[in-house]
């Protein structure tokens, strides 16, 4: 079997989570990282992210195998339920 990337979506999806890691790390929600080095702070969140991205897709993947779609509740309880435990 043959598996084909496509860079264009993973590009746009590695760009969106490096806005979101750094959004969070210039906020600094709940001074988490307040007494840390900036660069710090934004590799923790970038790191939080993408754990929690990768479980959620291996999670919908999982489920979603064979062609069979469980209800859509199941995959957001499950993803939700994965992605939490991976961060």
């Amino acid at each position: 079997m043959r598996f084909a990337i496509d860079w264009t979506a993973f590009g746009r999806s590695a760009a969106i989570v490096t806005g979101i890691a750094l959004f969070l790390a210039i906020i600094n929600p709940y001074g988490a990282m307040s007494e840390a080095p900036f660069l710090l702070g934004f590799t923790l969140w970038f790191l939080m992210i993408t754990l929690g991205s990768v479980a959620g897709i291996a999670t919908s993947a999982i489920l979603c195998r064979n062609g069979q779609i469980p209800p859509l509740p199941v995959l957001i309880a499950a993803g939700s339920l994965t992605s939490t435990a991976a961060v």
